[in-house]
């Protein structure tokens, strides 16, 4: 009786082992697939855009469209250039865009104006997550995700924006929830490549 308990304990013992080796491995192979995946980003050799009059500068990812935004301001708000990917068969886009009516606002009180903005313009408006814990430009940052429907098509969202001299520098990742992720990896590379070269125009 004794024997059969030992020979079950090791069993046991084996099977366990056999399942952390195989977890182990699993991880590693995880591991190994992001950094590939990070290490084709780096090298696909993004390209520069730089806007003096606005005092900014992006890089963006080789095909994709460039489109100069040389609009009226709307509601304070100046949109500088957007970038969007190759696949047409997606509408979505990155935008770079200055908010001027900063008014000395803490990071925190503009991102609640911004989401009450949201949950007044968008049909089923929903925060997936919200914080003034990143950067941008080397700068204290918020970070807004959310998403919402339109014309029955669901979207997702990824806002981030810094505050200098009352300024608000931000940048809007804006694409169907389908296609979300597919380019995300390439939008965190913008958005930490951005940088305000100067507040003095704009």
């Amino acid at each position: 009786m004794r024997v059969n308990e030992l020979t079950i304990r090791i069993l046991i013992v084996f099977s366990i082992l056999i399942t952390s080796i195989f977890i182990q491995q699993n991880i590693v192979y995880a591991l190994n697939g992001n950094a590939t995946t990070n290490t084709n980003i780096e090298n696909t050799g993004f390209l520069v855009y730089q806007n003096d009059k606005a005092g900014i500068q992006v890089q963006y990812p080789p095909g994709w469209h460039v489109r100069e935004i040389a609009g009226q301001p709307t509601d304070n708000v100046t949109d500088i250039v957007s970038f969007s990917p190759p696949n047409s068969a997606s509408s979505g886009e990155v935008q770079v865009s200055i908010d001027n009516s900063g008014d000395n606002q803490s990071l925190a009180s503009y991102l609640s104006d911004v989401i009450a903005s949201g949950q007044q313009d968008y049909r089923n408006f929903k925060v997936i997550s919200a914080n003034t814990i990143g950067t941008l430009s080397n700068n204290p940052a918020y970070s807004l995700s959310t998403s919402y429907v339109d014309a029955g098509t669901n979207y997702q969202t990824l806002d981030t924006g810094t505050m200098i001299n009352n300024k608000v520098y931000f940048i809007t990742y804006d694409i169907e929830t389908t296609n979300y992720n597919t380019f995300l990896p390439y939008v965190h590379k913008i958005i930490d490549s951005f940088k305000v070269t100067s507040t003095f125009n704009g």
